[in-house]
């Protein structure tokens, strides 16, 4: 007997489910659903991000790529040149480990938008200042 209540009780479980996809199914399909659901995402956005969300993307790749190579520029001047002064002295290679490591994902986060050409940015331009300083080192001019 007490299978028997058991099966009606899933069994009931089971057409509730049913009915609640097909009700969810039918609301996609109406015809202000799309807009109804990106109007609620931009009232989460914070004035930083909708305007970023309104860059073209072609636009966006540019402000990643400057972006990227300006935070490459910044962690090469500090590990190469800071690195080299009496005050920073080592805490240079930290603030530059920092910033390449936290500056990119807090970006990311506050844009609400992917940022990979930044990171990839981020990392030619760091490459490419530490190949300049491997060559001024070998060649004797600094």
């Amino acid at each position: 007997m007490k299978n028997s209540s058991d099966s009606k009780t899933t069994a009931g479980k089971n057409d509730d489910d049913v009915e609640a996809s097909k009700l969810q199914q039918s609301s996609q399909d109406f015809p202000g659903h799309e807009r109804a659901q990106a109007e609620g995402e931009d009232e989460n956005l914070t004035p930083f991000a909708k305007r970023i969300a309104a860059l073209p993307e072609k636009n966006w790749r540019l402000v990643q790529a400057l972006g990227g190579t300006g935070l490459g520029l910044f962690c090469a001047f500090c590990i190469f040149v800071l690195g080299n002064t009496e005050t920073f002295g080592s805490i240079s290679l930290i603030i530059a480990a920092v910033a390449a490591l936290f500056a990119p994902n807090y970006f990311e986060k506050s844009a609400g938008r992917k940022i990979p050409v930044l990171r990839k940015a981020l990392l030619i331009s760091l490459s490419a200042c530490l190949a300049v300083a491997i060559i001024l080192n070998f060649t004797g001019v600094v």
